[in-house]
C-alpha cells in the first residue's frame, strides 16, 4: 500500500492526530508506564524517525517542526536521566556533559524552522 500525503482539508484533519500520536509514542519511550525500566530507547527512536519524516514531507507545516523540535531536545537528555541503577536522575543533578549536542542541535534548528513556518513562537 503506497504512502500518500493528504492535501487540503484531509491533511489539516489528519496533522493533529497524527502528531498526538508520534508524541505519545515518545513519551512512552522517554518515561515508561510499564515495565522495569524507565526509558524504552527504541520508542523514543522510533518517535524522532517519524517525527523527522514528518517535518520532511511537511516542510510548510510549523507544528510538524515544533514536534521534531521537542523530541530532539527532550531526547538530548536521554543519556543523563537515569543514574547507575537506573533510578531517575532530576534534570537539576544531570550530568549536563552526557548531553548529546547533535540532537540538541537538531532541536534548535527545528524549532527555528517551526518558527519561521508560523508554527511555534
Amino acid at each position: 500500500m503506497p504512502f500518500e500525503v493528504p492535501y487540503g482539508a484531509d491533511r489539516a484533519a489528519r496533522l493533529g492526530s497524527v502528531l498526538e500520536v508520534v508524541y505519545l509514542i515518545f513519551n512512552e519511550g522517554y518515561a515508561a508506564t510499564a515495565g522495569d525500566d524507565l526509558l524504552r530507547p527504541g520508542l523514543c527512536e522510533d518517535a524522532l524517525r517519524l517525527a523527522r519524516r514528518l517535518a520532511a514531507l511537511m516542510p510548510g507545516e510549523g507544528e510538524t517542526h515544533g514536534l521534531a523540535a521537542l523530541l530532539e531536545i527532550q531526547a538530548s537528555r536521554t543519556a543523563a536521566r537515569t543514574g547507575p541503577g537506573g533510578e531517575p536522575v532530576l534534570l537539576a543533578d544531570q550530568d549536563r556533559r552526557r548531553w548529546n549536542r547533535l540532537l540538541m542541535r537538531r532541536g534548535l534548528a527545528a524549532l527555528e524552522r517551526a518558527v519561521a513556518a508560523g508554527g511555534a513562537s
